[in-house]
């Protein structure tokens, strides 16, 4: 499947096309495997991945992967923040430090350092039978390497350490 993806000045996706046959996909392998799921918990499922879908969470996954890039130009050895919260069930705050480590005629490097939290005030996930709440901190930390002509990133790695409490209505887990 094919997907364009068009970025705005500041690395955030302004639209998306062929999602839709995309989408088509992801409902037709959830529909074959949707027997693993309890019984009494498929049509909740099935209700939050059209929810999902509809509300265009890969459009906010994918537009979280350039926001990197500095609102002012930059010099080797500069460091700067880019802040963002995720949305949808389980909303994410990012607090990402950047530094310029590299510059070359081909590439350069951006070293990343991340802080990472859940929202205390979000509302539980409706589960039937259960509501369960998180609570989510972490760091990440990583490096991208960028076309010193395009900007585009070219390579990167990041590494996710986090912890996670999750608590129903009763118990904590």
């Amino acid at each position: 499947k094919e997907l364009i993806i068009e970025l705005n000045r500041k690395g955030e996706v302004s639209s998306i096309e062929g999602i839709e046959m995309i989408n088509e996909d992801i409902r037709k392998i959830f529909q074959t495997r949707i027997n693993e799921i309890p019984e009494t918990q498929r049509e909740h499922a099935l209700a939050d991945l059209d929810k999902r879908l509809e509300n265009n969470d890969l459009k906010e996954r994918l537009s979280v992967t350039w926001l990197i890039y500095p609102q002012k130009p930059i010099s080797l050895g500069d460091k700067y923040t880019v802040s963002y919260k995720t949305h949808g069930s389980l909303p994410i705050s990012f607090e990402n430090t950047y530094e310029l480590s590299e510059v070359s005629e081909n590439k350069n490097r951006l070293i990343l350092s991340s802080k990472i939290d859940s929202d205390p005030d979000t509302p539980a996930i409706e589960n039937p039978g259960v509501q369960i709440f998180y609570d989510l901190h972490g760091t990440q930390k990583g490096y991208y390497y960028l076309d010193s002509t395009t900007g585009m990133i070219i390579n990167a790695e990041t590494c996710l350490l986090y912890t996670s409490d999750a608590a129903d209505e009763e118990d904590s887990v």
